[in-house]
Order: C-alpha cells, then sequence, then structure tokens
C-alpha cells in the first residue's frame, strides 16, 4: 500500500444529520422494546422526524407499530356483520409481502450484500444498482394495511392518532441468520464482503438524508450478535434499559468490556478495509458511506423497568435490593466507557435516567390497541380492556409519561448540544491517532486530543437536573 493509499483510508465518512440512539441490553425482557417506542413516539409528537429501526428478530417493534390492532378490529368487524376477505392472513403478512411495503426491513435492506441472487431480484428487484435499500414505512399509514371492513371500526376501537413523522424500518424473523456474515475478517472472502464492516453507518447516513431525519432509534436484540456490535459502533448514543434481577446485574457487569473489545477490533479493521472499499469502487455507490465508522458511542444512562413499589413509592423489598446491586454495576460501565470517551457526564453520581415500575393494568391494553401506555386515552383503554377504567390507571399512565418524557429530554439535550458534535469529531480524531499509532503521531497529541473530550463530555450536564430526579 502507498502512502497515498494509507492516507485516504483515513477519510472521514459523511456526516449525517440524524442523530442515532442504540437501546440495547444483551438481557432479554428489560424493556427495550418499550423504551424505543415511546421515545420513538414522542419525538414524532414533538415533530421532529424520527425512524424506529427494529434490529431484534423477534420483531417486537415491528409488530407493534405494523398493526393497527387487527385483533381488536376483527371482532368489532364480526360483530356488525362482517368477515375477513378470503386469503386474508393478517397485517403483519401483508406488510412482508405487498409491493408497497416489503422492502420496509433490515433484511430487505442489506439483500444485495448478504443475499442470494434470485432472493434478491424477488425482494428487491432493480434497485439502481445501489447495495442498499433505503425504503422506510410511515407508521401513520398502517390503516393501509388492513381490509376496508377494519379500517371502517378503527375509530370505535382506537382514537390515539400516529404522529406523521413516525417511520419504521421492521425488521424479518429470518434476519438473524444473516449474522455469521458480518463477522467478516477478509475483505475479499466474497462479492460485497468490504460494505458489511461499515453496512450500519451507510444505511443510518442514507436513511438521514434520504427521508431528511431528525433522529433514528434502533432497538437491539438481546444479544452480542456482531450485528448488535456494528450497530452500537455505528451510533451516536447507547441508552441500556435494565429490571432488578440477577442476569440484568450480570448482563451490565460485563457490558463495558465488550463495548470496548468490540470497538477495537472494528478499527483494526479500518485500513484493509477502507482501501478494499476504495480499490473495488464501482462508480455506482457513493462508497465513502460504507467506511468503517470511526465515531464511538456515548453512554447516555440507564433506566430501571419492570418493578412493583412498597412504601414512599420506592422499589419494594426485594426490588429494591437488586436496585442496590444494580448501582455499582452501572458505575463500573460508566467508568470504563468514560475511560474510552464513550460516556456523558458524571452518570456514576446522577444515577438512572428515569424508571417506569409495572403498568400491570395498562401493558395489555396497549398491546391490544398498539398504541404506548403514555398516550392511551379514555376510550381506548375502555375499547382495549372491554370494561371501564380501573381507579390506578391515570397514575400508572402519568407515570410511563413521566418516563417518556424523561428520556426525550436527556436525549435531545444532549443530541442537540452543538458540544456533543465537537467532541464526536475530537473521538473520530483520536481514533486515527490511535489506528496510526505513536511512531508518526505524538503521545502529547493523543493526550490533548482526549482531554478536549473529557472536558466537553463532562460539561454536558442536563440544563435542569430535575430530569433525573424521581
Amino acid at each position: 500500500m502507498n502512502n497515498e493509499q494509507y492516507e485516504k483510508a483515513f477519510d472521514v465518512p459523511p456526516n449525517r444529520k440524524a442523530k442515532v440512539l442504540s437501546v440495547f441490553n444483551h438481557k432479554g425482557g428489560v424493556g427495550k422494546s418499550t423504551t424505543s417506542i415511546a421515545v420513538a413516539w414522542g419525538l414524532a409528537q414533538l415533530n421532529k422526524r424520527v425512524l424506529l429501526i427494529d434490529v431484534d428478530p423477534q420483531c417486537n417493534s415491528t409488530g407493534f407499530l405494523v398493526d393497527a390492532g387487527s385483533e381488536l378490529l376483527e371482532q368489532e368487524a364480526e360483530k356488525a356483520g362482517f368477515a375477513s376477505p378470503p386469503g386474508y392472513q393478517g397485517p403483519l403478512h401483508t406488510f412482508y409481502t405487498r409491493d408497497a411495503t416489503k422492502r420496509c426491513n433490515v433484511r430487505a435492506s442489506f439483500a444485495k450484500l448478504l443475499l442470494e441472487e434470485n432472493e434478491v431480484q424477488q425482494l428487491v428487484g432493480d434497485n439502481g444498482g445501489q447495495h442498499i435499500i433505503t425504503d422506510v414505512f410511515q407508521v401513520s399509514t398502517r390503516a393501509t394495511l388492513l381490509p376496508q371492513v377494519f379500517r371502517d371500526q378503527i375509530p370505535n376501537v382506537c382514537d390515539v392518532a400516529v404522529p406523521d413523522t413516525l417511520f419504521l424500518l421492521g425488521c424479518h424473523p429470518l434476519f438473524g441468520e444473516l449474522d455469521a456474515k458480518f463477522n467478516v475478517s477478509d475483505p475479499a472472502s466474497f462479492a460485497y464482503a468490504r460494505f458489511l464492516p461499515g453496512s450500519f453507518n451507510a444505511l443510518f447516513t442514507r436513511l438521514s438524508h434520504q427521508h431528511k431525519l431528525d433522529y433514528i432509534i434502533c432497538d437491539l436484540s438481546p444479544s452480542t450478535s456482531f450485528i448488535n456490535q456494528l450497530v452500537i459502533l455505528s451510533s451516536d448514543f447507547l441508552h441500556v434499559p435494565c429490571t432488578l434481577d440477577y442476569y440484568s446485574h450480570m448482563a451490565v457487569k460485563s457490558l463495558g468490556a465488550a463495548i470496548i473489545r468490540w470497538h477495537k477490533n472494528l478499527v483494526s479493521k479500518i485500513v484493509t478495509f477502507n482501501k478494499a472499499i476504495n480499490d473495488g469502487n464501482d462508480g455506482n455507490t457513493n462508497s465513502r458511506d460504507f467506511y468503517v465508522p470511526l465515531r464511538r458511542p456515548l453512554f447516555l444512562g440507564h433506566s430501571i423497568h419492570l418493578y412493583t413499589i412498597g412504601v414512599n413509592r420506592n422499589p419494594s423489598r426485594g426490588f429494591q435490593r437488586w436496585a442496590d446491586r444494580l448501582d455499582p454495576a452501572v458505575h463500573q460501565l460508566y467508568n470504563q466507557l468514560a475511560k474510552e470517551g464513550m460516556a456523558v457526564n458524571s452518570l456514576e453520581v446522577k444515577g438512572h435516567v428515569a424508571r417506569m415500575q409495572l403498568t400491570q393494568s395498562l401493558t395489555p391494553v396497549s398491546a391490544r390497541v398498539h398504541v404506548p401506555v403514555n398516550v392511551l386515552t379514555p376510550k381506548s383503554i375502555q375499547r382495549g380492556r372491554g370494561a371501564s377504567q380501573c381507579e390506578n390507571d391515570e397514575a400508572l399512565k402519568l407515570q410511563a409519561q413521566t418516563f417518556a418524557n424523561k428520556m426525550i429530554a436527556r436525549l435531545q439535550h444532549v443530541a442537540e448540544n452543538p458540544q456533543t458534535d465537537i467532541a464526536q469529531k475530537l473521538l473520530e480524531k483520536k481514533t486515527i491517532l490511535e489506528v496510526r499509532g505513536f511512531n508518526k503521531i505524538t503521545l502529547q497529541e493523543v493526550e490533548s486530543t482526549f482531554g478536549k473530550i473529557q472536558n466537553i463530555l463532562l460539561g454536558l450536564n442536563p440544563a435542569d437536573d430535575n430530569v433525573m430526579e424521581e
């Protein structure tokens, strides 16, 4: 490799407007989908253009946002004397098979890079030679996935409007089968291997520009898969939902070292893969989009979910024991990531961003009408439950609203602060310095750069500390 090729390999990938938040914990059942949907929906209600990307093959966020409440709607239609049309298999089947929406999932997004040619033609057809599909689904149009007899019943079931600026890139149950392909070490191992380490970075960049997005929220699966690693390392921010139990505690304890290890492994590929992209550029793909990302995700804190309360509205005794054990694990996570420039302000003092107790009576209602708990109305609660409101419904709804508001306030405060962009640029510079090695760049420059980063990140405290209070 000559000197010009070496220098070109360190070009910074193009900027994107949208800020990307990954919601992740490799323990399942901790509230990742609940958090992702609440934040995305809430930001859209603030007129932000928001895309939720479901990267979990369990497809919980996809099913929640695509379905307008078909089970209840079918019941209402039957009461009115109408039956489902012949051949109708539900809104999800329509979403994955209808020409207008079948490309609105991450498996289709990467079809040309990862699938066999016959399946690529069937799924995406001729896409003008582009290596990534950027179709997304406008969630407010989800009623179009239903037969007309169901649509007519929607006003009778739910009076909650979906924000027009909320979009979805769904997951697919078969997406997880592609995980091993993302763990590529040789850029020449198969046709499009050179694009994979930077594939999610390219996807985020192109989606951001094409759809003029303000935010991208990624709902990740509960695993340390290669897909999850690339999504997190291509994101701007990381949030970790937790439950108060042994396995969540263990997951948090191991997360910091894992993220640092993933980052070191990815940046080790910068020179080899970026050079392969330049050498193999076919003139049709904006190849720099696929450069290995230089950014580092900034840890925005954790939230606590699914506990019961005791006196003074604190977690009950059994849950409080695990809350006391979780705090040191989160402090360890923060300290590990802060040393790498991957954490925002003194979270070891601030504690959790928000917490949401068990919303026992409203969770099944939310699941039936397919709107978040925090935006449920009395009418949608009554139809979803089949009975009138319970005494504590308003309190639980208020608690869910408070949770969403705190999450959104935290994200907006950091994401929309110009200092954050400065810190990210310095982090990219630090990564380049580390990869090049200290034979060309002095250790003093690295330390100076990192000192500037730390000063910025430690200054990104919430403007109002009440954001962090319960």
